[in-house]
């Protein structure tokens, strides 16, 4: 490895010299081709069919997150169809960027093209798990290492005009997620605790903000008309993982999601505070351990500290290769250990945690136990064709004012998009987005129901009985195959569906 001296530490990565980007510009295009190869190997995970669901309604938001997804998932479905892969490359395409622009912040500290692909490749393995699927994860990772590597550019370079990057990827990432606000808070949080006090007398940082701002005002004006409901729905959700367990174990899932690059974020933590580069970037240090401590308080999920890794992979392949210069005769032996452990990180995570076999080989079952979110992808077309089947052997009395009531917004959201071949629509949930379009007018005079419960559909509606069942093909175990697989025909509601809606309505 090699590093440019500690006085160009800034001008590697903005002087016209990114061809040493060149090796990380091929880790980009090779996880971009992975993904494309397993794109459609399953189908539309249950989380896409609701954005996908949701992208046939524009809007500035909607319940389960800010509008930028279904965006997202509209601009793709326009331009190349209804495919799982058509859908994904635009969540490889941005994990590409992650990787281009966690390869660029090691340049700029000064890192050398084998430094910038150390801490492109630790980064892979996030980048190869939040490009398969077109959820916000894949575009919250883009815009967190856009903030983090506008910050850093402006720590590095000095110059204050980075402030206006940091302020289009916040905004559009506030567009995305809300968690990056927490990325935010500590930012400013660091610089209030550094030498940095200044920068809140710069222009530029305020103009960042109010780019930021304007971005999001759109969807903060529909919130407000909408009684904030995504912070409701939020409260809900983050109630529920407590409740079961999902946020027990977050330092763990900190060495579960970092695995060979722990090394390198460790020693870009030391670095940053107290490391070659002295107090220039002391803020890097400071955003981790706020950010860690504030997430830790909130009983976050793991996973949410995931996308701050990327600027201390690059921290700490800069700071990790200056220290090993010291050891001449210990720099080959970490040095290729390190570069081994993250090759094998990152082929383990693909042929692991990707849809690389049949969900019917040995190697399939393999993948869904160790990922079985893939699971989520298998039957959804079968169920619509199943409706569509018992549907057909319905008496016409029991067709009039026919819909579908789903319990969830997998089966909500895979009626929208393949109900439509079978004349299988509408279809009607209380779940998220699809309660606040309502049951139609005039009111549904049957239901055919999958998903909700059979003492729940007795006691809320009229002459129920079940009609039929469906199967998960392969004999795959997710949730549909363990719940919901009797389907019921019911009449209406017993209190009427006003009532009933009032009260049907629920957060996933």
């Amino acid at each position: 490895m090699s590093t440019a001296p500690e006085a160009d530490v800034g001008r590697a990565a903005v002087d016209g010299r990114w061809p040493g980007l060149a090796p990380v510009a091929l880790l980009a295009a090779a996880v971009v081709i992975v993904e494309v190869a397993v794109g459609n190997r399953y189908g539309f995970h249950r989380d896409e069919l609701q954005v996908l669901a949701d992208a046939r309604q524009p809007a500035w938001g909607y319940v389960a997150y800010p509008p930028l997804l279904p965006a997202v998932a509209r601009l793709a479905w326009t331009l190349c169809g209804l495919r799982p892969v058509c859908l994904r490359l635009f969540s490889a395409l941005a994990q590409a960027g992650v990787l281009l622009a966690t390869g660029w912040m090691a340049r700029l500290l000064g890192g050398g093209w084998a430094v910038s692909l150390a801490a492109a490749l630790a980064t892979a393995p996030l980048a190869l798990v939040a490009g398969h699927w077109l959820t916000y994860v894949s575009f919250d990772l883009l815009c967190w290492v856009l903030v983090e590597a506008a910050l850093l550019a402006r720590l590095a370079t000095g110059n204050p005009r980075w402030w206006l990057l940091a302020g289009v990827a916040a905004g559009l990432g506030l567009l995305t997620k809300y968690t990056i606000g927490f990325l935010l808070l500590s930012i400013l949080i660091g610089m209030f605790a550094t030498d940095l006090r200044s920068e809140f007398r710069n222009g530029w940082l305020w103009a960042g903000g109010l780019v930021a701002g304007l971005i999001v005002l759109p969807h903060l004006v529909w919130e407000m008309r909408h009684g904030f409901v995504t912070l409701e729905f939020l409260r809900s959700i983050h109630e529920r993982d407590v409740r079961l367990g999902r946020t027990q174990g977050f330092w763990l899932d900190q060495l579960r999601l970092t695995l060979a690059g722990l090394p390198l974020w460790v020693t870009g933590l030391l670095w940053s505070a107290r490391g070659l580069a002295g107090r220039r970037f002391r803020l890097l240090a400071w955003m981790y351990a706020v950010l860690a401590g504030l997430l830790t308080l909130l009983q976050a999920r793991g996973y949410y500290l995931a996308p701050v890794y990327p600027v201390h992979y690059a921290a700490g392949a800069v700071g990790g290769e200056r220290w090993l210069r010291q050891y001449p005769r210990w720099r080959k032996a970490v040095g290729g250990g390190l570069w081994v452990a993250l090759a094998a990180d990152t082929v383990l995570a693909a042929a692991l945690l990707l849809p690389v076999a049949s969900p019917d080989t040995p190697w399939g079952r393999r993948i869904l136990q160790t990922n079985p979110e893939l699971a989520e992808e298998i039957g959804w077309p079968e169920l619509v064709e199943t409706l569509a089947r018992i549907r057909d052997r319905l008496p016409p009395a029991e067709r009039k004012g026919l819909c579908v009531l789903a319990g969830n917004y997998g089966e909500a959201g895979a009626v929208v998009l393949y109900g439509p071949r079978y004349g299988l629509l509408p279809v009607v949930s209380g779940v998220n987005s699809f309660w606040q379009r309502g049951y139609g007018a005039p009111p549904p005079e049957h239901v055919l129901v999958v998903g909700v419960d059979r003492d729940f559909l007795q006691e809320q509606f009229r002459d129920c009985r079940p009609v039929g069942r469906w199967h998960v093909p392969g004999g795959v175990s997710n949730e549909e195959a363990r719940w919901h697989t009797e389907i019921f025909l019911c009449g209406q509601p017993q209190a009427g569906w006003p009532a009933f809606w009032k009260k049907f309505r629920w957060f996933g």
